[in-house]
């Protein structure tokens, strides 16, 4: 548990984003980790963006410990190694896995504060890193407070020694609810001035043109991938289908009769007889056919 919290810290990811991460995308070399994000709170199947890439680097430590290969080491293992789209697992109070069903980011948050109530100071002993039999990580006070009732302390203290509550507590806040009736940050922004004279010389001229972008060029065709393997044969930009917001695809520039399993419905009728390659005599429509299909 405590890799995957070092893993939110400095890759900085929610708890719902952790559970986006497909074990089988890790990745570890000399240089750090790296894998990949299916589903964000802004990326994913349905959204704009797709797939995320994300890397961690591997020197990143305070005490130097290679934690990353430790992590990734843990999750090789037999009890770890197992088949999902999902990163963290249930676990046990004595930290054994529990359950291998999906978890919401909910019962990461659970899990995190768990760990973080178990977990001891560090202390440097005659230049070696050790941990404190007594001293905790987190202080127990910290451990599922309420912002509201710690505002209400701060205000009782600012009374009991003569200053004026409100005020005192309002410097701790970092959020208010604005008069729209939204939470927003406090402060006037930007909170750095900069030069005009500089402003000026990094604004860019406006007729000032772009220059040309030599693209690939984009395949006709491409193929969804389901989690059961299943593939299917869309025409780009001509389906409902949107190549970006889906999992996984397959750019294709050429289509032959194993390209995929089955063709999809709308994309059928536009697709002409002679832009499928044939090798053997076997007809489109016998190679192309849906499982589900196959029974009516």
């Amino acid at each position: 548990m405590c890799f995957m919290l070092l893993l939110m810290v400095w890759a900085c990811l929610r708890c719902d984003d952790l559970q986006g991460i497909c074990p089988e995308s890790m990745t570890l070399s000399q240089l750090g980790l790296k894998f990949v994000l299916s589903r964000t709170k802004t990326s994913g199947p349905g959204k704009r963006v797709g797939q995320l890439q994300a890397f961690v680097l591997r020197s990143v430590s305070l005490s130097g410990y290679d934690w990353i290969a430790a992590g990734y080491n843990l999750l090789q293992t037999d009890e770890f190694k197992i088949p999902r789209d999902f990163l963290c697992l249930r676990f046990t109070l004595g930290w054994e896995v529990q359950s291998r069903e999906f978890m919401d980011g909910e019962g990461v948050a659970c899990h995190i504060r768990r760990a973080l109530a178990e977990l001891k100071a560090p202390r440097l002993v005659e230049g070696s890193w050790g941990l404190s039999k007594t001293v905790l990580l987190v202080p127990e006070a910290l451990l599922g407070y309420v912002e509201e009732e710690l505002f209400l302390q701060i205000q009782i203290w600012a009374r009991a020694h003569a200053y004026t509550g409100p005020p005192i507590a309002a410097l701790h806040k970092s959020l208010v609810w604005n008069r729209e009736g939204f939470w927003s940050l406090q402060g006037k922004y930007p909170a750095i001035s900069v030069d005009p004279v500089h402003l000026a010389r990094a604004m860019a001229p406006g007729d000032a043109s772009l220059q040309p972008n030599d693209e690939e060029p984009q395949a006709p065709y491409f193929v969804t991938v389901g989690r059961s393997g299943f593939r299917r044969l869309h025409l780009a930009h001509a389906c409902a289908v949107r190549q970006e917001r889906c999992v996984e695809t397959i750019p294709l520039f050429a289509v032959t009769e194993d390209s995929a399993d089955a063709i999809c419905k709308l994309c059928a009728p536009k697709i002409k007889p002679g832009d499928v390659s044939s090798d053997s005599a076997s007809s489109d429509a016998e190679v192309l056919v849906d499982p589900a299909q196959q029974g009516n």
